[in-house]
């Protein structure tokens, strides 16, 4: 944790120990921002936490490795939109994540960052999103823009918050889609 906070110099290897280290003890927030501060060894880790069994990790590294490479696929395998029959090897992974167990913050943090944007608006979609209070909370996930794609799949909602985001510009189109917002 102090590693993570501070910003010392670092020997080569030591992000890449610490991401092994927060894989065996099973630290999905851990393993994420360890990912944010730079370590690369992500498919070592991916490795170790399925062999080992670390679900929460293996299921963090997973979603972030869709998130960099642009896989809308695994994310929606992850998030059980595809069926996985009883051997799939992500099975234990996917229940983490549908489940709730499991942050999309760090894998739509990498999204955003890489620009992928079809990965990041179907993280957003399943981040804080209570269609049945008819509510979106993106609040304070450091969003620098709203593709007016995303707002068509959310026409539904009453109140969205986006505070304390990097937004520069709300699209013109948002009236288009969001009648029922208030201010």
């Amino acid at each position: 944790i102090e590693l993570l906070r501070n910003d010392p110099s670092l020997e080569k290897d030591c992000l890449s120990r610490a991401l092994v280290a927060a894989t065996k003890c099973d630290s999905q927030s851990n393993v994420g921002r360890l990912i944010v501060k730079g370590a690369a060894n992500i498919s070592e880790a991916l490795q170790l936490a399925q062999r080992e069994g670390k679900t929460k990790a293996f299921a963090t590294l997973l979603l972030t490795t869709a998130a960099i490479n642009d896989d809308v696929d695994l994310v929606r395998r992850l998030f059980g939109e595809i069926v996985l029959g009883p051997s799939d090897e992500i099975c234990d992974a996917q229940k983490a994540v549908t489940e709730g167990y499991i942050s999309t913050f760090i894998p739509l943090q990498m999204a955003c960052l890489r620009q992928n944007k079809s990965v990041a608006e179907e993280l957003l979609l399943r981040t804080d999103v209570y269609q049945s209070e008819e509510t979106v909370y993106w609040h304070g996930l450091g969003l620098s823009a709203i593709e007016s794609t995303l707002l068509s799949k959310i026409q539904w909602v009453k109140t969205l918050q986006l505070g304390c985001n990097k937004l520069n510009v709300i699209p013109t189109e948002i009236s288009l889609y969001l009648q029922q917002v208030g201010q």
